[in-house]
C-alpha cells in the first residue's frame, strides 16, 4: 500500500474590520508540496479561536501559527523524530507567548482554543489549550482526539500542555474545530457528515447547516486520510476546498472585504516556513512599485484634463454596469450554490437511511427518510429547481444516484413506503354518486350486502349501496331534522345504524323499518362528542377529555357515566377515534391504545402517516384493527389477534379524498368512501 496522502477542506468565517470583531477565529493548513524542502517532515494544521476584540486577537493567533511553524520546520537536524520536533515546537511557542505578555499584552490570556497537530505518514500529534475540539473518524467510530477536561490557562507558559499521539490508517478523517461549531451542530450529525463525503463536500454541507446562525466564531478543517492508487479511484468535489462563513452577497459588503485589513487569508499566508516566499515578493516589489506607478500615472491623465467630467461619467456607469452584472451572476452562482448543497444533505440522509436500514436501524431510518422528504419537498418548490437539474444532468455522478429531483424524491417516497409496509392498490368502483345533485357522502357502514352512506349535503340523505347489483337507492327516511352527522357506528345487534350528529344528538336508523328515530337521554342531555361506539346494547361516546358510557334503559339511554378519563390515561386529549369491541380501542398521533374493563392492556405506536387518523373499526371479530387517515389518505391495518401491531398500510391509486374505510370479513373484501364514489379492492 502507497503513503498516506492528505485531501484538506477549510472552514472559516467571514473576516471583518478590526474594529468590529470581538474575537479572530480561523484555521490553518500547511501541506508542503513533493517538491518543498519541508515535504519530509509532513503536514502542519491549526484551529484557533481568540476572544479578545481588536487587532491583538489577529496578533495572538499570527504569533501562535508563525512560531510553530517556524520552530517546527526550521530545527536543525532532519532525523529528529517526529513527536521530539513537534514537543520543542509546542514550547517554543508557550515561550514567544511568554514573551508577547511581557511586553504588555496579556489580554488574550484565558480567552483562547485551539487545536494544533502535526501529520507525518500514519502518525498524528496534537496539543491543544481551551475548549477546541478534534475527533477522529473511522469507520462508524468516532474518537475524541482532544481532552474534555482541557482548560484555558492563566499561565502563557502552559498554554499548551501535554501531547496526544496516534495511528492513522487510509479512510481516516480527521475533525479540528473552535467550540463553537460542535455547539450548533451535534457529534452525530457531524459524524455523518465526515464520514459519507469529500472533505470540500462536507464543509458545504457544514456551512449549509448553519445556514441563518450565527458563525463568526466557527472554523474547523476537514482532513481525509487516503492513498493516491484510492484518490484516483475517487470523484473529484466541485465543491470548494475552503469557505467563508457569513460572506456577503452584495456587491458593496465585498468590496469593503477586499479593502478590510484582515483577509481572510491573513494567518494562511503567514511567515511559516516562508522564506522562499519572502525572498520573491521581495524581488518582485520592484516591478510591482513600477506597475503601480504606471496605473496612476494613467488614471491622473484619464481624470483630467480635457473632457474629464464625460470620462468620469462613462466611467462610473461603467462600473455600476459591471457590478451589477457581477452581483446578477454572482446572486445566480450563490442561488445555484445554495440548492446544489441542499440536494446533496437530501441525498445523504437518503443513503444515512439505507445505512441505518442495513443496521435493522429503523427509528434513525424513519428520522433521516422524514428529514429528507421535508428538504426534497422545498427544493420541488424552488425557482432554481430546473436549474439544478440540468446542474445534475450534466454532472458524471456515481452510478445509481439519481439526476433529477424528482428521482430522488421517488427513492425517498418508496423508502418511506416500504419500512411502513405500504402498498399502494387500484381500487374498482363500485358505485359512482354523480348521478345525484350535490352529493358528497362522508360516512358509511356495511351490513350484509348492504352499504349505507351518509350525505353531507342533501339534507344528510341516506344512499343504500347494493354490493352485489351495484346499484344506489335513497333511503325512505326522514332526514330532515338529522342535521351534520360526525360520526356512525353499527348498533351491537347489527339491526341499525347509532348516529352521532353536531346538534349534539344520537339517532338511530333501522334497517328493518328504514326509519331514522332520536335517541333520549336521560337528565343533562347528550354531551358534544366526535366519535360513538356501540357493544352490548350500551353506547360509548368520544368526548373532549373522556370516554363516556351510556347504559341502555327501558325509555332510552342512562346519563353518562365516565368510563376512562384524561386523568387516568394519555392520548385522550388528542384521540381522534374510538371501537368498541369488548376491549375498548382508542387512537391519537401518540398512539392506538387498547383498554379492557378500564384498564390499559396494549399499545401500538401510530406512524406519521396514520397520525391523523379519525376512523377506527373493529373487523373480523375483534381481529383486526382498521383506521383511515383522510390527511395522508392512507388506511392502516392492525393486527389485535395476539398482540397490538400494525401490519400494513395501503393508499389507493387514483384517489384525493379518503372518508371513511370498512371490510367484510366474510368476502375480505375492503370498502373506501372516497371522491363521491364507492371503491372496494382486496388486501
Amino acid at each position: 500500500m502507497s503513503d498516506l496522502i492528505t485531501r484538506t477542506a477549510r472552514l472559516v468565517p467571514y473576516a471583518k474590520r478590526p474594529r468590529q470583531v470581538p474575537n479572530f477565529v480561523t484555521a490553518y493548513a500547511y501541506e508542503p508540496l513533493p517538491d518543498d524542502p519541508a515535504e519530509p517532515l509532513g503536514n502542519l494544521y491549526v484551529v484557533i479561536e481568540v476572544l479578545v476584540s481588536g487587532r491583538s486577537s489577529e496578533e495572538v493567533a499570527d504569533l501562535v501559527i508563525s512560531s510553530l511553524g517556524d520552530h517546527y520546520y526550521n530545527q536543525p537536524g532532519e532525523t529528529t523524530p517526529t513527536l521530539d520536533r513537534f514537543e520543542t515546537a509546542i514550547k517554543a511557542t508557550n515561550h514567544s507567548l511568554s514573551e508577547y505578555v511581557n511586553d504588555g499584552n496579556a489580554s488574550w490570556i484565558g480567552k483562547m482554543s485551539a487545536v494544533a497537530a502535526v501529520q507525518v505518514g500514519n502518525e498524528l500529534h496534537l496539543a491543544q489549550t481551551g475548549s477546541a475540539e478534534a475527533y477522529l473518524y473511522r469507520g462508524k467510530a468516532s474518537t475524541r482526539v482532544t481532552s474534555g477536561n482541557a482548560s484555558r490557562t492563566s499561565s502563557p507558559t502552559k498554554t499548551f500542555g501535554s501531547i496526544a499521539s496516534g495511528q492513522l490508517e487510509a479512510g481516516d478523517r480527521l475533525l479540528m474545530a473552535t467550540p463553537a461549531l460542535i455547539h450548533q451542530i451535534s457529534l452525530t450529525r457531524l459524524h455523518s457528515v465526515v464520514m459519507a463525503t469529500s472533505p470540500n463536500t462536507a464543509i458545504a454541507e457544514i456551512s449549509e447547516l448553519l445556514r441563518g446562525t450565527s458563525s463568526d466564531r466557527i472554523s474547523a478543517l476537514v482532513i481525509e486520510l487516503t492513498t493516491p492508487e484510492l484518490a484516483a479511484l475517487q470523484v473529484r468535489s466541485d465543491e470548494p476546498d475552503e469557505i467563508q462563513l457569513g460572506t456577503p452577497e452584495n456587491a458593496l459588503d465585498a468590496a469593503r472585504m477586499a479593502t478590510s485589513p484582515i483577509a481572510a487569508a491573513t494567518v494562511a499566508s503567514s511567515k511559516i516556513v516562508g522564506a522562499k516566499a519572502k525572498i520573491g515578493w521581495q524581488r518582485a516589489q520592484p516591478f510591482l512599485q513600477r506597475c503601480g506607478f504606471m496605473v496612476a500615472g494613467w488614471l491622473r491623465r484619464f481624470l483630467t484634463g480635457k473632457g474629464a467630467p464625460r470620462r468620469l461619467g462613462i466611467a462610473v456607469i461603467a462600473i455600476l454596469i459591471i457590478a451589477g452584472t457581477l452581483a446578477w451572476n454572482g446572486s445566480r452562482s450563490a442561488s445555484l450554490k445554495s440548492i446544489m448543497n441542499q440536494y446533496s444533505s437530501t441525498y445523504q440522509l437518503y443513503q444515512e437511511a439505507n445505512q441505518d436500514l442495513a443496521n435493522d436501524q429503523k427509528d434513525a431510518a424513519r428520522t433521516a427518510l422524514n428529514q429528507a422528504n421535508v428538504q426534497i419537498a422545498s427544493i420541488v418548490k424552488s425557482p432554481n429547481r430546473k436549474r439544478l437539474d440540468a446542474k445534475l444532468g450534466a454532472t458524471d455522478l456515481p452510478q445509481g444516484e439519481p439526476t433529477t429531483v424528482a428521482g430522488l424524491s421517488a427513492l425517498i417516497t418508496d423508502a418511506l413506503n416500504n419500512l411502513d409496509g405500504l402498498s399502494v392498490v387500484n381500487p374498482t368502483t363500485v358505485v359512482s354518486f354523480s348521478q345525484i345533485k350535490n352529493a358528497k357522502p362522508t360516512h358509511f357502514e356495511l351490513n350484509t350486502n348492504k352499504l349505507y352512506a351518509f350525505d353531507s349535503n342533501n339534507n344528510s340523505a341516506i344512499y343504500i349501496v347494493n354490493t352485489t347489483t351495484n346499484s344506489i337507492k335513497t333511503s325512505a327516511a326522514d332526514t330532515a331534522k338529522l342535521g351534520s352527522v360526525l360520526a356512525t357506528t353499527l348498533s351491537s345487534a347489527n339491526d341499525g345504524i347509532f348516529i352521532l350528529t353536531a346538534k349534539p344528538a344520537v339517532w338511530f336508523y333501522s334497517f328493518a323499518g328504514d326509519t331514522l328515530a332520536e335517541q333520549s337521554v336521560g337528565i343533562g342531555g347528550w354531551e358534544p362528542a366526535t366519535s360513538i361506539a356501540s357493544y352490548a346494547t350500551n353506547l360509548y361516546l368520544l368526548g373532549d377529555q373522556a370516554i363516556y358510557k351510556h347504559l341502555k334503559t327501558i325509555g332510552g339511554y342512562a346519563p353518562k357515566t365516565e368510563y376512562l378519563t384524561a386523568a387516568q390515561t394519555s392520548g385522550l386529549t388528542d384521540a381522534k377515534a374510538i371501537a368498541v369491541d369488548g376491549a375498548v380501542y382508542v387512537i391519537s398521533p401518540t398512539g392506538l391504545r387498547q383498554y379492557l374493563a378500564g384498564v390499559l392492556k396494549a399499545t401500538a405506536v401510530v406512524p406519521d402517516s396514520l397520525s391523523g387518523s379519525t376512523i377506527l373499526r373493529s373487523v373480523n371479530a375483534g381481529s383486526t384493527i382498521i383506521s383511515s387517515d383522510p390527511k395522508s389518505n392512507r388506511i392502516g391495518y392492525w393486527d389485535a389477534s395476539k398482540s397490538l401491531v400494525l401490519s400494513r398500510q395501503f393508499s389507493l391509486n387514483g384517489v384525493k379524498s379518503l372518508y371513511d374505510v370498512t371490510q367484510d370479513a366474510a368476502t375480505s373484501t375492503d370498502y373506501a368512501l372516497v371522491d363521491g364514489r364507492i371503491v372496494k379492492f382486496t388486501n
